[in-house]
């Protein structure tokens, strides 16, 4: 079976095989659902407070997972609020065990400000915060976070 498919009044008409159509398709539709199934991420947010009650504003949240190396973050607001993404603020992650680390905002680095949470938070191995991101729904991890 075959069929013909007019280009114009003054163009050549193409044959198509039939199959070689509806493979193409198939193929079609099964690439556009590569992209509308569900991302499988997760959101996640929470506050960043120092021991004091007070939020730590412009701080980097970085949660990183181990298994896998993959990572996201955000950044604090005047309330000490984040929202994790791997490209957008607020697009979640996959669920998982976080390593996580926080580097509070401390100024430009010619003229760095003095530290008001500890060194240790910088990174996800000395921080010693570690959060299981569930699937689905929303997560939220609040951090009170130690003087230096």
């Amino acid at each position: 079976m075959s069929f013909q498919i007019g280009l114009g009044a003054n163009s050549k008409s193409q044959r198509f095989n039939c199959y070689s159509y509806l493979h193409a398709l198939a193929l079609a539709v099964l690439l556009s659902m590569v992209g509308c199934g569900g991302s499988g991420r997760t959101e996640v947010n929470g506050r960043v407070m120092r021991k004091d009650g007070s939020p730590l504003v412009g701080a980097r949240v970085t949660f990183r997972s181990p298994s896998t190396g993959k990572s996201a973050m955000g950044y604090s607001d005047k309330v000490g609020h984040y929202e994790l993404g791997t490209a957008t603020p607020g697009e979640g992650i996959l669920p998982g065990d976080y390593e996580v680390s926080v580097i509070e905002d401390r100024g430009p680095d010619t003229k760095l400000g003095p530290r008001t949470i500890h060194a240790g938070y910088e990174s996800a191995q000395t921080s010693k915060l570690k959060f299981t991101v569930e699937p689905g729904g929303q997560n939220t991890y609040d951090m009170e976070l130690q003087a230096p």
